[in-house]
């Protein structure tokens, strides 16, 4: 993400009030603001209760292969009956943080993600939004900014786009953070002389392996030091009459002749206190890798929300199972407003795209989302047997 849009982000959270409440005893975390303001968008556009949408199911580039209809509920919960040729009836069942489908009657052991989420598009309170959201593992935390279309969306759950906020104003006062700004630069300087006492000791080869770049620029600072400066040497640090140790990056010790040095005078000079804790750091380090060596680890994707910023709208969604659900506008249906599409895209598969026919409120029974309807098999009327099966 650029710096214009960084700094957009900070300047909207700034004026939407997020960072700071001044008539509040703290601060008020910015996501808590945003699930309340997506919950009330919700609520308003008449999907606060249990709904039955009514959809074709189309896959890739072909005409649709089957009918659907979709119950959803702001509890969490979701069923999806697709009925095609063939007597085929394929159910998929959500509840909580599971997911099953099954196949006229016979569970499906890997089944495609035709059944989004979209009991978050229902909840009509912050926490009601924040529990759906935990539920599909979307992390409660980060919260950034990405290109949604043409304008700009809110992106919660992701990590990788994660802004981090400034911080409002010391909450104890000014002579309180000048106290704890001047600790945290003690700190810093106290870092800095225990890396320079370790290079002196000549032992900076045996823990370069863990440190960064920021520690070589202070190897490198502290022999230049030495070298303008043998006297700069701290005090029990090495014997004053041995030679002094210049260690490598590689870990080659050398004195300052150019002569090979044997690893074992690294020690030398070197109090029996200081020597123990320079051992017992080496076997640590042993452990470690080379600084050299990668490992290249495949993370697991972090499901998260898509939120429009002027209406806070949702407008797509990536679940922890790798799938990206993207929403279509907005349509009206009687007093409900619903997206006019649904599409699913998974690695390696064609897209579904779920075309919305009608969607209504409706209410639902206990055993609306039970197992025993997931199981249960049923014949396909006729007048459904014309829209082709293939493709499921």
């Amino acid at each position: 993400m650029g710096p214009r849009r960084v700094a957009a982000l900070a300047a909207w959270l700034l004026g939407f009030g997020l960072l700071w409440d001044a008539g509040a005893q703290g601060a008020v975390p910015q996501r808590d603001r945003i699930e309340k303001a997506i919950a009330k968008t919700n609520a308003s556009a008449g999907r606060g209760q249990a709904m039955q949408i009514d959809v074709l199911v189309q896959i890739g580039d072909r005409p649709a292969v089957a009918r659907g209809e979709l119950l959803t509920d702001p509890s969490g919960r979701a069923r999806l009956e697709i009925r095609g040729a063939g007597n085929l009836v394929e159910r998929h069942l959500w509840q909580g943080r599971e997911s099953q489908a099954a196949r006229n009657g016979e569970i499906i052991v890997e089944p495609r993600p035709f059944l989004p989420p979209v009991f978050v598009l229902q909840a009509s309170s912050g926490e009601g939004l924040r529990n759906a959201l935990l539920s599909l593992e979307v992390d409660p935390a980060p919260l950034g900014l990405v290109e949604c279309g043409e304008e700009d969306c809110l992106v919660l759950g992701d990590p990788e786009q994660d802004i981090p906020v400034p911080a409002g104003p010391p909450l104890a006062g000014l002579e309180e953070y000048e106290f704890e700004k001047a600790q945290a630069q003690e700190a810093r300087e106290a870092e800095y002389e225990r890396a320079r006492v370790w290079f002196w000791a000549g032992a900076d080869g045996l823990v370069f392996a863990s440190l960064d770049a920021e520690a070589e620029s202070l190897r490198l600072e502290a022999l230049a030091e030495a070298e303008a400066d043998p006297e700069a040497l701290p005090p029990g640090v090495l014997d004053p009459v041995a030679p002094r140790v210049i260690a490598g990056w590689n870990g080659d010790a050398q004195v300052d002749d150019g002569t090979p040095f044997p690893q074992d005078g690294l020690l030398e000079g070197v109090s029996d206190e200081d020597g123990s804790r320079l051992e017992e750091e080496s076997e640590t380090l042993a452990l470690l890798p080379p600084s050299s060596f990668e490992v290249d680890v495949e993370l697991p994707p972090a499901a998260s929300v898509w939120v429009s910023r002027d209406n806070y709208e949702i407008r797509g969604l990536e679940t922890a199972a790798g799938a990206r659900v993207e929403l279509g506008p907005l349509a009206s249906y009687g007093s409900v407003f619903f997206p006019a599409w649904i599409q699913i895209e998974e690695a390696g598969q064609e897209p579904i795209r779920l075309e919305i026919q009608a969607a209504r409120r409706i209410e639902v029974q206990p055993e609306t989302f039970s197992q025993e309807w997931l199981l249960t098999p049923e014949e396909v009327p006729r007048e459904t047997e014309q829209v082709p099966a293939s493709g499921l």
